[in-house]
């Protein structure tokens, strides 16, 4: 068996810097060994010392040899309990496999999160196709669609973890909550609903669709009741999970539902509502939304009102519905306002094995639907992706990594992207696992790790916040793999939009302005009749402008005046004010179609920060008593050259790996990676050379 001395690394770093004469390479082939071969190297992996040494083949044939032992006792064990009639469960020796686990990680430090991750990890590494469904495998039978149960087995840390943490939880991890991927409930998990499942149907042990089902199913069980005001009885798992199946077998489903993953899933048998209003839907949405492309409009069917038909408000609760729970019907007849509104579009698309879910928005409640082919949108919409935030009682993705980013909904279309490349998901899974394994002395291997990590699959948020918890951080490599993502970015039209997320401040509506750069056609449309208003975007570095484009709201471009100046001062926001010396650059000239653009051209000196002056305020043509409004700003061109900031490189990095504005899962990940940048705590003096 294989010595794991994590910390042991660190004492042979003087013999292994003789053999990593190209550190990159040897630490990048190692990886990709890791995550080609299955992950069987894991234990190897936790002593670089062992992974760089000439005899590292005949130890790890030793130790598969052994592995392989064990598991031809598992299986006798797991026929033997078959047999017998008794639960089909793991055998024990994942059981003993954890046991080992812990001990010989007894020299980590006590972070229950990289034990919980290292352990799952080995776990998933040796639970492999000769323990788990291999005569299925073998025989064809693992469905096309979903993967085998090794591929799903390797996915299980994607799962995002539970949205809501639950009291009483053992501090211990018990071998079969890593293996779930449910950190924040292993008790819960240790029941084990989806050992239940496969003991009633070992047929889910080919894998594929029915196995996600499973244990999506089993992991909405652990995160218990949500609101109970929309069903009366409490919803059994175990039979949402079966009435899925045979909804499948009976066509009701539409038929992206057999593509999903257990993630998607987990949207869907989340539901609040019970398994016979679901039915219920089905029957009752219009013909009009009986398509993948348009089951999220079936919120529209529900009567906006704020009071019933004696008067009562809504925000009387259950009284609005005369006492009743709020079932589906129940919505339809009565009405409600944003918050049912909402709530039955979502349950309406889970009826027909969409994804879908309520979010919150400033004083509002809207939903958010998987269109086909992974294309999530809004519904119900006031505020826009960058306003919409997850709904209380709806589990979080990448709760633990991202803390409280992981309230925002834009995760969602970045997670669904990630997905969309499993390979490339697990590869970057893997390599950050194996850099929290490094000895502290090792931190540029570890940086280069975390950094590869992001490259693979940039859309993994978590490996963001991984990478940028990495000190120190060489600057010389940042800006390195800054310049070579920027080169190979697949720019729209071969052109770069500075003004892109940037930081934006306003006379008036400040907080609306950011809206002009989030690549949005959300508004920035002031009720203030002043005469001039304006807006400042810092590009935050200095820049060469080669052109500037206004999209207007409505028909303000043929009516509002604009004046386009920089400032000739490189002094970002801090210290300056409206006397700065501006330059008048451009003015608009021509009338724009209606929601249509002013392009100027651009200027030769540097710049940082643009202003864009309106005037001629009018009344706006859709009636809603505004005086001036613009949908988006675009600044193109280039950085000009000379000392970057690492703040400044990391953002640059970042809208190379997310360059489409027009795209959403583009538009979200860059949103959210700048917030994780910004609140990393990464200066200039946490860096090294």
């Amino acid at each position: 068996m294989v010595d794991m001395k994590v910390h042991a690394v660190g004492t042979k770093r003087g013999a292994m810097c003789g053999r990593l004469h190209d550190q990159r390479t040897v630490l990048f082939s190692l990886a990709g060994t890791f995550w080609q071969a299955g992950f069987p190297q894991l234990n190897a992996l936790a002593s670089c010392s062992l992974l760089l040494s000439p005899a590292m083949d005949p130890q790890l044939h030793e130790y598969r040899a052994a592995q392989q032992a064990r598991f031809e006792e598992a299986k006798a064990e797991l026929q033997r309990r078959v047999d017998c009639g008794g639960p089909l469960r793991p055998s024990t020796c994942a059981e003993a496999l954890a046991r080992q686990l812990r001990a010989r990680h007894s020299d980590l430090p006590h972070d229950r999160e990289l034990q919980s991750a290292v352990l799952r990890w080995a776990l998933l590494s040796q639970l492999g196709s000769e323990e788990w469904g291999a005569s299925a495998a073998q025989n064809g039978e693992a469905a096309s669609s979903g993967g085998g149960w090794l591929d799903f087995l390797q996915l299980m840390p994607c799962l995002g973890g539970m949205g809501r943490p639950l009291p009483g939880v053992p501090s211990e991890l018990p071998a079969l909550g890593p293996l779930l991927r449910c950190d924040e409930a292993p008790g819960q998990m240790s029941g084990a609903l989806v050992i239940a499942l496969l003991a009633s149907d070992p047929t889910l042990l080919s894998g594929g669709w029915p196995l996600q089902l499973a244990v999506a199913a089993a992991l909405c069980d652990a995160e218990g009741e949500t609101d109970q005001h929309f069903h009366s009885e409490r919803i059994d798992m175990v039979q949402r999970y079966y009435s899925f199946r045979r909804d499948v077998t009976t066509k009701k489903l539409f038929q992206e539902f057999q593509q999903l993953r257990a993630w998607h899933f987990r949207y869907i048998l989340g539901s609040w509502h019970s398994d016979a209003d679901l039915a219920w839907s089905r029957d009752a949405v219009e013909q009009q939304y009986r398509q993948p492309d348009a089951i999220g409009r079936s919120a529209r069917m529900v009567k906006y009102k704020p009071h019933n038909d004696k008067g009562v408000s809504v925000q009387e609760g259950l009284r609005f519905y005369d006492g009743q729970i709020t079932t589906m019907p129940v919505i339809l007849d009565y009405g409600g306002v944003c918050g049912a509104v909402s709530k039955f579009g979502t349950s309406c698309c889970q009826a027909f094995g969409v994804p879908a879910m309520p979010v919150a928005q400033p004083g509002h409640c809207a939903l958010i639907w998987r269109g086909p082919l992974g294309r999530w949108e809004l519904e119900n919409d006031c505020g826009g992706w960058n306003q919409s935030r997850m709904h209380d009682g709806i589990q979080r993705t990448w709760h633990t990594e991202l803390g409280e980013l992981c309230q925002e909904a834009g995760i969602i279309p970045v997670f669904e992207r990630a997905l969309q490349d499993c390979e490339t998901f697990r590869r970057c899974q893997a390599l950050r696992l194996a850099s929290e394994l490094l000895a502290p002395e090792l931190a540029f291997e570890a940086f280069q790790l975390r950094a590869e990590a992001v490259a693979q699959c940039p859309w993994d948020l978590s490996a963001w916040a991984a990478w940028l918890k990495t000190r120190p951080f060489p600057v010389a490599a940042l800006r390195e793999r800054t310049e070579a993502a920027e080169a190979a970015a697949a720019w729209p039209g071969g052109r770069r939009n500075l003004s892109r997320s940037r930081p934006v401040r306003a006379s008036v509506d400040d907080d609306r302005a950011q809206f002009v750069v989030d690549g949005t056609d959300s508004e920035w449309f002031p009720a203030d009749s002043a005469d001039p208003q304006w807006l400042e975007i810092d590009l935050e570095q200095v820049c060469q402008v080669h052109e500037v484009r206004v999209k207007w709201w409505g028909d303000y471009g043929s009516r509002n005046t604009l004046r386009v100046l920089s400032l000739l001062q490189d002094d970002g926001f801090e210290g300056t004010d409206d006397e700065g010396v501006f330059v008048e650059r451009g003015r608009r000239l021509h009338n724009a179609d209606f929601n249509g653009w002013t392009e100027l051209p651009g200027w030769q000196d540097p710049t940082r920060i643009l202003r864009f002056e309106v005037g001629n305020p009018c009344p706006d043509c859709f009636g809603l008593k505004k005086s001036y409004g613009i949908r988006r700003i675009e600044v193109l061109g280039r950085c000009a050259e000379g000392g970057q900031t690492p703040e400044a490189l990391l953002l640059r990095l970042a809208e190379a790996s997310f360059p489409d504005l027009e795209d959403l899962p583009h538009q979200q990940a860059l949103r959210l990676v700048r917030k994780i940048i910004k609140s990393s705590g990464i200066t200039c003096s946490g860096f090294g050379t």
